[in-house]
Order: structure tokens, then C-alpha cells, then sequence
């Protein structure tokens, strides 16, 4: 590509397990992940120097995002029956509530399999409201839950016409100007069963 390239500013081990989210805090300052061990840690961004860690979940996170105050930081989990959302002080690392999200659950107890969960998280910019998207249920269509950033109450449910969306809410949602962006996947074609 043309024109300059850009520069690694510091290297750090994150952690021995997959990661599976990533989020940095809306003024630059603090980079977050959640890993396959449910575990959380933030460093500062202008040195790389790691500044709290803490275990969110017994299941992997598979979602973290700051609030928009910075403050508090928003996990989710890939509890198998209950996906589970919560709010947390990070920085005393105190969970202050936590949602358990049945409807995006895509457990199958037959096959003991789990396919859905919480996706993607994004929050409001004025940080009123957080946001959880999936599937809701094991091959239900794609959804987004929203709820209140300081109780975890669901305030609503979105869910895209199943021409436009007929898969999961993956792992991307952005939301401005009063607009929720999300990336969606095609509905996934099954074996049949034998």
C-alpha cells in the first residue's frame, strides 16, 4: 500500500487462551479483552502496562465493551442455556448487575451442543442503553436485546425481517447518530439428520 505504515507501539502477551473480544474505552485510554477462560484484563493503551484482571465468567467471554463514561465495562459470556450480561466497575472489579439472556441461547441439549450466544455488544453513545445480539434460539433468526446500561433491564427486542437477515448477529456492532449498525450472517445450511 502507499504512504506510511503504521508502527507497533508496544507488544503484550494477553493472555495463554483464545481471545475473543477486544474493546478499547471511548477515550482511547484502556484496551480490554475476554478470553475463552471467562477471564477480563485491561491495560492502558500508552504503555501497554497491564492494570486489572479479573475472572467475569466460568464460560468464555466472548463479548466485551466499555460504557461510554469509561468506567464501567459490559462482558458476555457463552453460558451454554443462560448466556449471561453484566455491568461492571472494572477498575474495582464489582459487577453492579447481571442479565441472564435466555432468548439468545442455541443450546440443544440432544446434541449437547451449543451454536448461539451473545455475539456482539455494542452501547448507545449517549450510555443509556447496552446492546446484545445473536441468535435467538438454537436456529431462530438473528436479534438484538436492549437494555438499560445502569439495572440490565431489557428495555426492547430488534429483529431484522428474515429476508434481510436470516443468520446470527456475529462478532461486530457500532451504534450513531441514533443508527445500530451490525454485521449479519447468512442463515448456516444444516446436515440433515441421520
Amino acid at each position: 500500500t502507499d504512504g506510511p505504515q503504521p508502527k507497533v507501539k508496544w507488544n503484550i502477551e494477553a493472555h495463554p487462551n483464545t481471545i475473543l473480544s477486544l474493546a478499547v474505552s471511548p477515550d482511547g485510554r484502556f484496551a480490554a479483552k475476554g478470553d475463552r477462560a471467562g477471564r477480563v484484563r485491561v491495560w492502558q493503551t500508552v504503555d501497554g502496562r497491564q492494570v486489572q484482571e479479573f475472572v467475569a465468567s466460568d464460560t468464555p467471554a466472548y463479548g466485551v465493551v466499555f460504557h461510554s463514561d469509561g468506567k464501567r465495562l459490559f462482558t458476555a459470556d457463552r453460558q451454554p442455556k443462560k448466556p449471561r450480561l453484566a455491568a461492571w466497575d472494572w477498575e474495582r472489579k464489582e459487577r453492579a448487575w447481571v442479565a441472564e439472556v435466555e432468548a439468545l441461547s442455541g443450546y440443544r441439549r440432544v446434541e449437547d451442543i451449543e451454536w448461539g450466544g451473545i455475539r456482539a455488544l455494542a452501547v448507545s453513545p449517549d450510555g443509556a442503553s447496552v446492546v446484545a445480539g445473536g441468535r435467538n434460539g438454537y436456529d431462530g433468526p438473528a436479534c438484538v436485546l436492549v437494555f438499560d446500561a445502569a439495572t440490565g433491564e431489557l428495555r426492547d427486542e430488534i429483529a431484522p425481517a428474515a429476508d434481510v437477515a436470516g443468520g446470527t448477529f456475529w462478532k461486530w456492532m457500532a451504534w450513531d447518530n441514533g443508527i445500530l449498525y451490525a454485521l449479519i450472517g447468512e442463515q448456516e445450511d444444516r446436515d440433515p439428520v441421520i
